[in-house]
């Protein structure tokens, strides 16, 4: 049955004394190699204030005495953005399994009405009765000081009426999460994606599974439970992985939220692993069969055809990208494994229109590849990750778009992110914009293989009536501690990048010191002046505590190229001129490492 927790799990505790504008951040947690924070990331208001919070997925987090039961951590928003005095890791402590995966995937949803998001968690290798890698889900509830820890549910498959099966080996249940109104009460609702799911003499064919909200929370009352054969059209086949990923939109502007579940495995034509979608249309009594569509590349797209492992599905978003009058949903569909001409796996996007009366439709659907908006057509994984923010001034939704596998700066497979705007002719490829670590003003630089965009999430952390965009860098490097994983958020996006920070766990939280009068009151490390500069610039930072100062100057190749610092420093206000005589041109990113904080800027040398 539905677990309920009682017992008080890790909360967090500040690990920097404030935030820059542009700056470095350490949180809760030790940093270890391979652990893949950013791994998944998603946002809500936990805490009803106003400003967005970001929950990221640490799926191999060490944090018991078991291996890599993964954890999860939440940062709130504030005035400045997110706030790192504010900070939580959440985790299952003492009950953690190995190699459960806790945070492999998260969603937000209000699933008991009130005015406070909730999160779910996805741990798909949780350890059910002695059933490896049969899946959970925890469910935290939103308050007036954040996520709550007493009373969150877990849900398990046995948890639900036997039509639904039983927790098995390989079902991997809570791999993907969703959340919408599908029935249209005053409660969101949560679809669990279920992919391992075998039946029928078929294995990994798949399941959904619908845990309906109430005014006491998530509720296994009228729960649902779907395979690919219950939808019209729809039969079973070993391997598709259906529910791989899941959507949830509003495509017939109904008032009722449908979804949209990628079968990412699916056979087509006779073609291996080419890819497919089924949409579900919410009616009065949760998600039906009527009006429900079945997609692939050929149905999609008017010049598309299926192609072996394309995986049509792998990724899904929604969001109103044309502003229409009905407000009708559209889809956004990933196939990160299409190939262009002798190009593998390049990627592409498919866009499939709303409508009022009909819902999705192909008539004016649209389709592009990374190519289209400036990025370089190369073994990308284009459309891998997705996620739908209003980014700009305008009123339609913009679609972020991850590409994990492009290089950067010839870094292989440092990844990029795509963010094209919506116009009332639906997305504009001609106004997007392309980042990597390789770009002014994004925080941290390109390694290789680190998967910038391997996940993405909008958020208004700020509360400026624009979305931010946070970005998952699940094998992000950081010193002495191997590729522990970090999150760029960028503020701005669309408007000319106004900040970035970048998060990463921290071994060693700084506590709070009281402000001296005549000192500075935080760490800081200023822009530089002048920037850019053609042979010298001065470079302003505060010291907040007396203690050992590291200043230090790196190529865009990450090669350290000057020790600018290097002693013990008295607290206060310190100057020094960064003189580059003998470099040649291009930008260098300035580190200022102290009393276990780290910031940086990045300069442009023009000779």
């Amino acid at each position: 049955m539905l677990r309920l927790m009682l017992t008080t799990l890790s909360t967090g505790f500040l690990a920097l004394l404030v935030w820059n504008a542009t700056a470095l951040a350490q949180v809760e947690g030790d940093p270890e190699p391979d652990e893949r924070f950013g791994r998944a990331v998603a946002t809500g208001d936990f805490d009803a204030d106003g400003y967005e919070d970001l929950a990221v997925g640490v799926p191999f987090d060490n944090n018991s005495n078991e291996f890599a039961p993964g954890a999860v951590n939440v940062i709130y928003g504030g005035p400045d953005g997110l706030d790192v005095q504010r900070n939580v890791l959440l985790s299952q402590g003492s009950s953690a399994q190995i190699l459960e995966r806790f945070g492999f995937s998260v969603a937000v949803g209000r699933f008991d009405g009130d005015v406070y998001a909730d999160l779910a968690v996805g741990i798909p290798g949780e350890i059910v009765d002695g059933v490896g890698d049969a899946g959970a889900v925890h469910v935290y509830y939103g308050s007036s000081s954040g996520l709550q820890t007493i009373g969150r549910q877990i849900w398990v498959h046995d948890d639900f009426p036997a039509a639904s099966g039983n927790s098995e080996f390989g079902d991997l249940f809570g791999w993907s999460l969703a959340s919408g109104d599908f029935d249209n009460d005053p409660f969101d609702d949560l679809a669990v994606g279920i992919p391992g799911e075998s039946g029928a003499m078929f294995s990994g064919n798949g399941a959904v599974q619908i845990i309906y909200g109430s005014n006491a929370g998530l509720s296994a009352d009228r729960s649902q439970f779907w395979v690919f054969a219950d939808i019209p059209g729809g039969t079973l086949e070993s391997h598709d992985q259906f529910g791989h990923a899941l959507a949830v939109g509003d495509f017939l502007s109904d008032n009722h939220d449908d979804l949209a579940i990628g079968i990412p495995g699916r056979e087509v034509g006779g073609v291996f692993n080419a890819g497919a979608v089924a949409v579900l249309y919410g009616q009065p009594g949760g998600l039906g069969t009527d009006n429900a569509q079945l997609w692939d590349q050929g149905t999609a797209f008017e010049s598309g055809e299926p192609e072996a492992l394309e995986h049509f599905g792998s990724a899904l978003a929604a969001g109103n990208f044309d502003n229409d009058a009905f407000g009708n949903d559209d889809l956004a569909i990933g196939v990160p494994g299409e190939d262009i001409g002798p190009i593998s796996s390049t990627g592409f996007v498919n866009v499939l229109y709303g409508n009022s009366g009909t819902g999705l439709s192909a008539d004016n659907s649209a389709g592009f590849s990374g190519g289209a908006i400036g990025m370089s057509l190369e073994t990308s994984f284009f459309g891998s990750s997705l996620a739908t923010g209003t980014f700009g001034a305008g009123s339609a939704d913009d679609l972020a778009i991850g590409a994990f596998a492009l290089d950067a700066s010839g870094e292989t497979s440092a990844g990029g992110v795509a963010v094209v705007p919506g116009s009332t002719n639906g997305l504009d490829v001609s106004e997007a914009v392309v980042y990597s670590q390789a770009d002014a003003g994004v925080e941290g630089v390109p390694e290789s293989e680190e998967w910038f965009g391997y996940a993405v999430a909008s958020g208004d952390f700020d509360d400026d009536g624009t979305d931010d965009l946070a970005v998952g860098i699940p094998f992000d490097s950081l010193a002495g501690v191997g590729r522990p994983g970090a999150v760029n958020v960028l503020y701005g996006v669309l408007d000319g990048l106004d900040s970035s920070q970048l998060w990463f766990q921290g071994a060693n939280p700084v506590a709070n010191e009281p402000e001296v009068p005549g000192l500075p009151a935080s760490f800081a490390l200023h822009a530089a002046s002048p920037n850019p500069f053609t042979s010298s610039t001065t470079l302003r930072y505060d010291i907040a505590v007396a203690g050992p100062v590291r200043l230090t100057v790196f190529d865009a190749l990450g090669r350290r190229v000057a020790v600018l610092v290097d002693d013990e420093h008295a607290a206060g206000h310190h100057t020094v001129a960064f003189e580059a005589r003998g470099l040649p041109s291009g930008r260098y990113l300035v580190r200022l490492e102290a009393a276990g904080s780290v910031h940086t800027r990045q300069v442009a040398l023009l000779r």
